[in-house]
């Protein structure tokens, strides 16, 4: 019985050793084709997520450019239409004459101002563009006064009325005309600027 244990335990170790050594003959070929593999497709796989990378700044530069290019365009359409009425009112009014619709368009600016603020990286220009539409708006608001203060029913209730209607007739066309400066100052500024920045 001593002989059949001790038999039986020489076997398990015989099994065991022969075990190990097929672990050990499989372990190193798996284990160098694991590491090899590592060794090759780590780099690899960080040129691709650079490329890829790069690609896509690449291609969201490209976006926000076309985004930045289409914004200052249409400020720049606007900015001649609104040059023209401009023209057109500060001509009515020297003439002592009220045009019927005196507003000045502001949306291009309200619709693409988030694209110029984030895009535009000229700081001077992007102040200019913005101030520019604050006081067209102000102006906006201004000669709406002036059409309420000259209509017949609320010119018999304000004292004085001729004097403040004519005040404001003369601060309106001055701020016209310095509004018209800006516009072509503006103009000049975003066609240099398109040229040297999209070419």
């Amino acid at each position: 019985m001593l002989y059949v244990t001790l038999s039986e335990n020489l076997k398990t170790i015989v099994i065991m050793i022969i075990c190990d050594a097929l672990f050990w003959q499989n372990f190193w070929p798996n284990f160098t084709s694991t590491l090899a593999g590592l060794i090759l497709g780590l780099p690899i796989a960080l040129l691709t997520n650079r490329l890829l990378v790069s690609w896509q700044n690449k291609t969201q530069k490209m976006e926000e450019t076309g985004r930045l290019h289409q914004a200052l365009t249409n400020i720049l359409n606007i900015l001649t239409e609104n040059h023209i009425k401009l023209s057109t009112t500060q001509n009515l009014l020297d003439q002592h004459q009220l045009p019927l619709d005196i507003s000045f368009d502001t949306s291009a600016w309200e619709v693409m101002k988030n694209d110029v603020i984030q895009f535009l990286r000229n700081p001077d220009l992007k102040a200019k563009i913005a101030y520019h539409f604050s006081r067209l708006i102000t102006l906006n608001k201004l000669c709406e006064k002036l059409s309420n203060f000259a209509s017949i029913d609320v010119r018999a209730a304000i004292p004085n009325k001729e004097k403040k209607i004519e005040d404001l007739r003369n601060y309106i066309v001055s701020e016209i005309g310095v509004l018209m400066k800006d516009i072509d100052t503006i103009s000049v500024l975003i066609i240099n600027y398109r040229s040297n920045s999209f070419e």
